[in-house]
């Protein structure tokens, strides 16, 4: 049909003047060119791939930001600090997003590499999907391993057939960490706290301020579960500042209670009058259940009361500013701060180590020298600072509990691990490159404008003299519906 095409053009033009065939050639370049864009705007089969390694501006992938933890190359980046950010900027709506990336570490043999896609910009939350993770690399050639789709089971010696045949032993979960899964993922769903902490369980009144969103188990064993929050908005920015405050069970939504914004949308700083939010749960069955509050960083929870005073706080705890002399416990031994107050600068006191918490805006990273299996004490002089790890947090001590299986990371002592459970693709080699692959639900994601938000995450890459990882390219494949598949789509509607 092409060929045929060309020759009536052909016959035509040999019986016509110069003008005419100028004229003709510019429309045939401009119809090209236009089907290109449409092609490239509609995609028709479904699929496509851009590809950059930063030596020029690309249309679709943005520069990595911020330029504080970049550094340009002839070909390719430098990544010097942790988080970077980068946006992907489609023509149409999509399914499937496929990221591949090249690269390489520098001066760094330890490390955990994630992308993340925003899922909610009110809460900053990014879904984060694993790259890479350097101790599950050296222990696939070291550990015993068996797989099954994505997932790996890791023995150091090899005692069991299976992952199934090991979780229906009589195990120690001391010696068990998992990576890219939660306990209830593989089915330990029936955390049960001892009899004698159990007997203890009596309500709890936090009055320590808290800012933002934050997650935290309880325990409940009998009588109605209660959660109450004294709130208070403190409009110090203009958005939409509502409250929900969620309860799970077994990684399921059981119950959940609004609370509307305080009517106030700008950011003129007039907080709010403090107000109450309330979830109540009767007939519940014995057991641990999950909170989430979900609220920006607008919201001061300025108390918290639980009907169970064993209650701890997974991932990180936010102090808002204004209490003094603060003692808070976790089961991690690194810890990371940070604060936005110059007045909540001051010096740390973390497992028995005085540590200087000196700038705004940085990400302060510790580890403690003596690795102990305890609840290790942190000692502030004024809140108004944000501290996290993989671990858990409580202001308690004495009712202080873990119900989750330990999470490989590259802070875990292993002397102790002797199985691991990890939902995890291997990397490719290329050389002296890696090539690693992650896949996103673009359903889950957050977008505006035409464009989609990533993050790369290396925890700890900042507080690495000399580290860095190095990007040699970042390829994207979009995939969706074919154009095919929607007329047809259509035509059944």
């Amino acid at each position: 049909m092409f060929c045929l095409l060309l020759s009536v053009i052909y016959n035509i033009t040999m019986k016509k003047g110069l003008i005419f065939k100028v004229r003709l050639v510019f429309i045939i370049i401009w119809l090209l060119a236009l089907g290109f864009f449409l092609f490239k705007t509609i995609v028709p089969n479904g699929s496509i791939v851009y590809k950059t390694n930063f030596s020029k501006e690309h249309r679709f992938i943005g520069s990595l930001t911020p330029v504080e933890r970049v550094e340009k190359m002839d070909q390719g980046r430098k990544i010097t600090g942790d988080p970077v950010y980068f946006s992907l900027y489609y023509p149409r709506h999509f399914e499937e997003a496929e990221l591949k990336i090249k690269y390489k570490w520098l001066n760094d043999d330890k490390q955990i590499f994630s992308v993340g896609m925003l899922a909610d910009n009110r809460l900053w939350q990014y879904y984060l999907q694993p790259m890479e993770n350097t101790v599950i690399e050296d222990l696939l050639s070291d550990w015993h391993v068996t797989q099954e789709n994505d997932t790996y089971f890791l023995q150091k010696e090899k005692q069991f057939n299976s992952q199934a045949e090991f979780l229906n032993s009589d195990f120690n979960k001391s010696e068990l960490a998992l990576y890219n899964l939660t306990s209830q993922e593989i089915g330990l769903t029936d955390y049960v706290l001892p009899v004698e902490q159990k007997e203890q369980i009596i309500p709890l009144t936090l009055e320590t301020a808290l800012r933002g969103h934050h997650q935290f188990f309880v325990y409940h064993s009998k009588g109605d579960l209660k959660i109450d929050l004294r709130i208070q908005d403190l409009n110090q920015n203009g958005d939409y500042d509502p409250v929900d405050l969620i309860l799970y069970f077994q990684d399921k939504i059981i119950l959940n209670s609004f609370l509307e914004d305080d009517n106030n949308n700008t950011d003129d700083g007039r907080v709010s009058s403090i107000r109450d939010l309330n979830l109540q749960a009767s007939n519940l069955p014995e057991g641990l259940y999950k909170v989430e509050i979900r609220v920006n960083d607008d919201i001061v929870i300025k108390e918290l009361k639980s009907s169970s005073n064993y209650l701890i706080f997974t991932n990180g705890i936010r102090l808002a500013p204004g209490a003094s002399n603060v003692t808070i416990y976790t089961n991690r031994d690194y810890l990371r701060a940070t604060t936005v107050n110059p007045g909540s600068i001051q010096e740390v006191k973390f497992g028995g180590e005085v540590l200087g918490l000196t700038k705004t805006y940085r990400q302060h990273y510790w580890v403690l020298e003596d690795k102990v299996p305890v609840w290790n004490k942190v000692v502030l002089d004024k809140t108004g600072i944000m501290l996290s790890n993989d671990g858990l947090f409580t202001f308690n001590q004495s009712t202080a509990f873990d119900p989750e299986v330990t999470q490989l990371g590259i802070e875990t002592d292993m002397e102790n691990i002797n199985y691991i459970i990890a939902r995890y693709q291997s990397i490719r080699r290329e050389g002296d490159w890696n090539i690693a692959q992650a896949n996103f639900d673009l359903y889950r994601a957050y977008y505006k404008d035409n464009k989609y938000n990533f993050m790369l995450s290396i925890p700890g890459l900042s507080h690495r003299s000399e580290a860095g990882l190095i990007i040699d390219s970042i390829e994207v494949e979009l995939k969706g519906k074919g154009l095919w598949e929607k007329i047809k789509e259509t035509i059944k509607e």
